[in-house]
């Protein structure tokens, strides 16, 4: 199975940012503004962040890695786990674990895309996020890059990539 690499150096070179928006690895250290970030998000009833603290808490490396994209301010605006899948049917295939998107809707596809970058470079191929675990401002970013969505009985929608 893929490895993921710390993404902090990648993550910045797959998408540099501008004056206004920048990506960068995540780490516990982001803690408390991305709790604030994801209590705003609002989840469709779900409390958002529900794994956050134990996300964070991990270094990032071996199968998972955290990116968080930043305003004008250095304040969060959408933050990502991801890494291998763990999906019985997802083996040698990558998942977002967690997409949390503030109000600034039309920035979470600049995370997304860092996101498949960091992936496509461990050697990922498809892509899986869960719908309840992204919220409407995070599926939006999913099907801008090219995620589609699927029903699974007894689970709800996900929303997959699929890459050769």
């Amino acid at each position: 199975m893929p490895r993921t690499r710390p993404p902090s150096r990648r993550a910045c070179a797959v998408w540099k940012g501008t004056a206004e928006l920048s990506v960068r690895a995540a780490t516990a250290d982001d803690h408390p503004a991305l709790e604030a970030l994801a209590a705003a998000a609002a989840l469709g009833g779900r409390r958002p962040g529900l794994h956050l603290a134990e996300h964070l808490a991990l270094p990032p490396g071996e199968d998972h890695f955290h990116l968080l994209l930043e305003g004008a301010e250095a304040a969060p605006v959408a933050y990502l786990s991801a890494g291998g899948s763990r999906d019985a049917d997802g083996k040698g295939g990558a998942e977002i674990y967690e997409l949390v998107v503030g109000d600034a809707a039309g920035s979470a596809g600049e995370l997304v895309t860092a996101a498949l970058g960091v992936l496509g470079d461990a050697g990922y191929g498809d892509v899986t996020c869960w719908a309840r675990l992204a919220g409407a401002r995070g599926v939006s970013a999913l099907r801008a890059a090219g995620f589609s969505a699927e029903e699974v009985a007894g689970a709800g929608t996900r929303y997959r990539l699929t890459r050769s």
